[in-house]
């Protein structure tokens, strides 16, 4: 550390701080939400690198670090909430890729994509709403490889490395051959694309955007009156 950046660090150490109170706490939730909603709504409009800056926001509400308390646990909140799933939960017994929080759209002469379903679910995919711990670390997305990624691994690579609040200069092996070298599987096949064409996208982006609608639902279901101010 150099001479300039020590006395910075020197500054900020000896600064005095205030807790943030309640209210102002409340007040960063209604925030986080409202970006919650935002950049959802940018994603469903075609505009899916709002996945990066949505997975940060999910980040600062449920990522905890030694030294950085998520905004949910500075509230008290977090342990206490049910989280909804919609996830299409992997089976042991089945040896096939798991597509975990996203569908494939089909479209004859532009090939196959994933997407975020939102509320478009299957019977298959609506079940009790989990408690955190279950919901953020168990695995739900399962490639050919016999890879597996739970949510919080897709929303951290996002945010951490990603490009959500910093590009990392490597990226891990299997999450490159998920995005980038179609380690689903899956292919696409019509009279006008032809034979076997692989995925125009990666799933990890509309996976994030599911994963947001469901902290979304989430929060507006177990907190209610305290998102509207009332």
């Amino acid at each position: 550390m150099g001479r300039a950046s020590r006395r910075k660090h020197e500054q900020r150490t000896t600064k005095a701080h205030l807790p943030r109170g309640n209210a102002d706490l409340d007040d960063r939730l209604r925030e986080q939400c409202q970006l919650l909603a935002i950049l959802g709504g940018i994603f469903d409009k075609g505009d899916v690198v709002a996945a990066l800056p949505l997975a940060t926001t999910i980040r600062v509400l449920l990522h905890d670090t030694s030294a950085s308390p998520s905004l949910l646990s500075q509230l008290g909140i977090k342990s206490g909430l049910r989280y909804r799933d919609t996830a299409q939960h992997i089976n042991p017994q089945n040896l096939l890729p798991n597509p975990g929080l996203v569908i494939i759209k089909m479209q004859m002469g532009s090939g196959s994509s994933w997407v975020a379903p939102l509320d478009n679910l299957s019977p298959g995919r609506t079940h009790p709403d989990s408690l955190f711990e279950t919901w953020w670390t168990t695995p739900i997305t399962k490639d050919a490889n016999g890879n597996a990624w739970a949510r919080r691994e897709f929303v951290l690579y996002l945010a951490n490395k990603g490009g959500g609040a910093h590009v990392d200069p490597v990226i891990p092996e299997d999450l490159w051959a998920l995005e980038k070298d179609n380690s689903m599987g899956w292919q696409h096949s019509d009279p006008i694309v032809g034979e076997g064409v692989q995925m125009i996208n990666g799933p990890i982006l509309p996976s994030v955007r599911q994963i947001g609608h469901e902290l979304q639902l989430s929060l507006e279901a177990g907190l209610g009156d305290r998102l509207s101010g009332g």
